[in-house]
């Protein structure tokens, strides 16, 4: 039985290579909170659809930001994807759940107008 935390070094320690620090970093957040939901002693071949979908749902329900859960999400459909390609699991329990990437929410969005008087402000 593989432990998925087990298996979440693994998969971070191949990926550390090939990716920046920050999205290293990005990586290793989504998978803690994950671990923090399903617990450190699961094996990675019992994590469920079910369980995806109701991660998703807790941090919809958290207040985070859609763009944030996405991000999350998408991080872990990504670690479970890698299992696949490996031959150690068959399916990817967060393939049902929506992922694309969308803007982040912004408190508004500057005008043409005020862009050239701050630009005609500037020595």
């Amino acid at each position: 039985m593989l432990k998925f935390t087990d298996w979440v070094e693994q998969w971070l320690e191949s990926v550390a290579v090939n990716c920046a620090d920050r999205t290293h970093e990005l990586y290793r957040q989504s998978v803690n909170l994950f671990v923090e939901y399903v617990g450190g002693d699961v094996s990675l071949s019992a994590i469920t659809c079910a369980d995806a979908e109701c991660w998703n749902d807790q941090l919809i329900g958290s207040g985070l930001a859609t763009a944030s859960v996405r991000r999350h999400i998408r991080q872990l459909k990504v670690c479970f994807s890698i299992a696949i390609k490996r031959d150690i699991l068959l399916t990817n329990p967060f393939d049902r759940i929506d992922s694309a990437s969308i803007a982040a929410e912004r408190g508004r969005i500057i005008t043409d107008e005020e862009s050239v008087r701050v630009l005609d402000e500037l020595p």
